[in-house]
């Protein structure tokens, strides 16, 4: 069960000056209208150390220039130009390397936080000697408008099942911008090297192996973050068929990566990825309509029948509640029989078109 520390809002104390240096990443691919907004947000924190490392995942419009010019006004920013254009995920990782902070937080470059985030994330997380602090966040379109909020509704530690919690969305978003870590907990995830197609997943798929890794976190009360919502962004980009191929090769790209850590974190992938396919905007209406992402549906299921082929009955399942699951059979049996089936269809095939 959830362990209460009974404490909402507590007062600041003189324990916040024990709280370590506070490294915050932010990737900015051509963000230059909303990037000095964001940075000065993260570099208006109240009451905490802090260092700010911007990085310019070569960008085409004036983000690195701006990046710069901000950079000559406060020290406590550090800029980092990649020769290439990586995508969010190596993004990350490059600012994580330049990091020297002991506690590491991330915000996305068209983004802005409130100017306490980070002195009550990093509060609660001394406080309590937590491995993750989580706080709330808002949705807000280009006009204002907002789409949707989440909130904690008060600051509680918890210990137990952290990864099925994760898997389950009782941590709200799998995202890491309204999260603080020990830097030690984030450190392994940021060694992985994800395929940039992943990127617009890749927090869900690192988010595992960081619960994993903690044995403690705190949960903050508050809407600290700010969550720009727009059209033409990476997320909100996609059709539903688009969507659901992706969303099997996360999952299958999450199972490849943790099949080693044993069932009990396999099976909070599973789950996971199972709700996720059940929300709206992965409900493909037209099988005709994945036509289109054949080879990478096939390279999805290939990856999971390598690693997890049990994960195909799992998502059988999903579609079809009525199905019963066979007794534990070993993976080469599953294998046959995907073989067999496959065997079957492309005979089919071949007399249809005699």
């Amino acid at each position: 069960m959830a362990q209460d520390t009974g404490m909402d809002r507590p007062a600041a104390t003189a324990e916040a000056q024990a709280v370590p240096l506070i490294s915050v990443i932010i990737p900015c691919y051509n963000v230059a209208p909303w990037a000095e907004r964001c940075i000065r947000s993260v570099l208006a924190q109240e009451g905490v150390p802090l260092e700010v490392v911007a990085v310019d995942d070569r960008s085409t419009d004036d983000t690195g220039a701006l990046l710069d010019a901000l950079a000559q006004q406060d020290a406590r920013l550090k800029v980092l130009h990649l020769p290439a254009n990586v995508g969010l995920h190596a993004a990350r990782r490059a600012g994580f390397q330049a990091a020297t902070g002991a506690l590491i937080g991330f915000v996305d470059g068209d983004d802005h936080v409130d100017p306490a985030m980070y002195a009550r994330l990093a509060g609660a997380l001394v406080r309590s000697g937590a491995d993750i602090a989580l706080g709330g966040w808002r949705a807000a379109w280009e006009d204002g408008q907002e789409e949707s909020a989440f909130n904690y509704p008060a600051e509680r530690v918890i210990t137990d099942d952290l990864p099925g919690r994760f898997a389950r969305f009782e941590f709200g978003k799998g995202v890491v911008w309204n999260k603080l870590y020990r830097r030690e907990v984030i450190a392994p995830a940021m060694a992985m090297q994800l395929d940039r197609a992943l990127d617009s997943g890749a927090d869900y798929i690192i988010g595992f192996g960081n619960f994993m890794r903690a044995e403690k976190v705190v949960t903050v009360p508050d809407a600290l973050y700010h969550y720009a919502l727009r059209t033409a962004s990476m997320s909100n980009g996609m059709d539903r068929s688009k969507a659901f191929a992706h969303l099997l090769a996360c999952y299958a790209a999450a199972v490849a990566l943790y099949a080693p850590r044993g069932e009990a974190l396999l099976a909070a992938i599973d789950e996971s990825y199972r709700r996720q396919l059940h929300f709206s905007g992965y409900r493909v209406d037209h099988p005709a309509d994945l036509q289109a992402y054949g080879p990478q549906l096939a390279r999805a299921m290939a990856r999971l029948a390598e690693h997890r082929p049990q994960a195909i009955h799992a998502l059988v399942r999903t579609f079809d509640p009525e199905a019963t699951p066979p007794p534990p059979m070993r993976p080469r049996y599953y294998l046959g029989q995907a073989r067999a089936a496959l065997r079957k269809a492309l005979q089919a095939m071949v007399k249809g078109r005699a």
